[in-house]
């Protein structure tokens, strides 16, 4: 009997020293867990962004028509900058590019003095198939930021709003007569410095975009019988937001 009372004193440490094991790895695990699923209270949002457009001649001469899907693709990087502690009012600038191609009824002719254009009423006259002036532009975007994110989710609402300023680096006019196609660098689409004001609302990846060039293009284009040719365009379409 002595003995069995002796066994058991020896072993009663060893099962303590178990039990403190187990706790701790226990401890451990829930220490771990909680680590795990903490949030970043620091977090960034939509600092990438694509978009496509509808691209209209809002301020055209009488005439100027569209035909076939003017379009536009725009894409770029902003710095999100929020500037309240929940991180749901701030700002953003960045970089981007937009590529815009618009069919018109506004024919252009190179000739060696520079570029004849004629509104052209009826294509079939002409046997024109198509015609279009497409840019390429670099732009460098600075909007204001409200949305209603938190650490936790990534759908929210957003209302962004703010200006676009561009550089055309590239432009050609292109025409298909008799199915045969011409196109030219057309120095009459500026190539100075554009303003556009835009707004993007909408929730998680669907965002309504719509923008405004402020700056005319082809502000000092006129056809033979003086019509002016300046025109301002309306894009309207929708924005995806990335990281």
């Amino acid at each position: 009997m002595k003995n069995w009372i002796f066994l058991i004193l020896i072993a009663l440490p060893f099962t303590g020293f178990s039990q403190e094991d187990m706790d701790e790895g226990v401890m451990s695990s829930v220490k771990q867990t909680v680590t795990n699923t903490s949030v970043d209270l620091d977090y960034l949002e939509d600092q990438f962004y694509v978009g496509f457009t509808y691209d209209y001649l809002a301020v055209k001469a009488t005439n100027v028509v569209q035909h076939n899907l003017s379009r536009g693709i725009h894409a770029g990087f902003l710095r999100d900058i929020p500037i309240n502690a929940k991180r749901t009012v701030g700002f953003a600038a960045g970089l981007g590019y937009a590529y815009d191609r618009v069919y018109n009824n506004m024919l252009a002719t190179k000739t060696a003095t520079g570029v004849d254009y004629e509104i052209v009423e009826r294509f079939k006259d002409l046997d024109l198939s198509r015609n279009f002036f497409e840019t390429h532009t670099v732009e460098f975007p600075i909007e204001f930021r409200y949305r209603t994110s938190t650490p936790e989710s990534h759908k929210f609402w957003r209302v962004y709003t703010g200006l676009r300023l561009g550089y055309i680096f590239s432009e050609r006019s292109l025409n298909t007569r008799s199915s045969v196609s011409t196109s030219f660098q057309n120095p009459d689409i500026n190539k100075t410095f554009q303003c556009k004001a835009f707004a993007v609302f909408g929730y998680n990846a669907l965002n309504f975009f719509v923008q405004y060039n402020l700056t005319p293009l082809m502000k000092d284009a006129h056809t033979a019988e003086g019509t002016s040719l300046k025109s301002n365009v309306l894009q309207i379409g929708l924005m995806f937001y990335i990281l």
